[in-house]
């Protein structure tokens, strides 16, 4: 599950970054139409990179079940 959850992470850092970046560029170009739909799924990468995060915090083993 944390393998999991980890590539969950890196696929939500990735969205995310490259939707801000081709939103702007798309905006700054004049072709507004497509960088709606970049700013838009902007938030969807946050989302997926919170839900990885939380998920590696709460499956990942705690410091007393080591011992």
């Amino acid at each position: 599950m944390i393998k999991l959850s980890q590539t969950g992470l890196l696929i939500g850092l990735l969205m995310t970054l490259v939707s801000l970046i081709a939103g702007f560029y798309l905006m700054f170009n004049e072709m507004d139409q497509w960088a709606k739909y970049c700013f838009m799924s902007v938030p969807v990468g946050f989302m997926l990179v919170f839900v990885s995060l939380v998920s590696i915090v709460m499956f990942s083993p705690s410091q007393s079940e080591d011992n």
